[in-house]
């Protein structure tokens, strides 16, 4: 491979057919080729964009792009101060939720390997913003509420809905 090993991936919004507004650049960061001329690529989500504008060039989807981060409280505020408090709480609960989980998939090595390795990559508290993409990780989610966490701004609400789908799931629930 050659280049930064980044590109943009997009979904196809399920309503109406087309590209989704919000997106994510991600980076290659292995690539394995298959026999049957396939590749086994494992990525890892770099920063969101917003499609400004789309076409096709060469055989590709290219797009020109806005950067988009998360509207945080200004740092020293009540605002801030909450925030850092509600992930830290956040960490809390989900270090515990992970300790349940490593539990009741004792006897299932792949599961318990993978709960393992998400537990290796999971940010400090003290970054709000990074802390809530990697929570909203830990739930299966349909594509479409996948992306509702990619379009919200307020890191905030990313995390408590992050906490609501991550109790749903252990009760064995799904919020449709």
């Amino acid at each position: 491979m050659e280049g930064n090993h980044r590109m943009g991936m997009v979904i196809i919004e399920s309503s109406t057919g087309s590209l989704a507004e919000y997106a994510c650049e991600v980076e290659i960061t292995e690539c394995e080729p298959l026999p049957d001329g396939r590749f086994y690529i494992e990525i890892e989500s770099r920063r969101r964009f917003r499609i400004i504008h789309s076409w096709d060039q060469d055989g590709y989807r290219v797009a020109e792009v806005e950067w988009i981060q998360d509207i945080m409280p200004p740092e020293g505020t009540s605002e801030s101060e909450t925030l850092l408090e509600l992930t830290h709480n956040a960490s809390e609960s989900v270090q515990s939720w992970i300790r349940r989980a490593k539990e009741a998939a004792r006897l299932d090595q792949r599961r318990l390997e993978r709960l393992v390795s998400v537990e290796a990559m999971m940010p400090s508290p003290r970054d709000p913003e990074r802390f809530s993409f990697w929570l909203a990780t830990l739930s299966n989610r349909r594509p479409s509420e996948r992306l509702d966490l990619l379009r919200i701004r307020d890191t905030t609400e990313r995390i408590r809905r992050g906490l609501i789908f991550l109790r749903a799931e252990e009760q064995g629930c799904r919020i449709q």
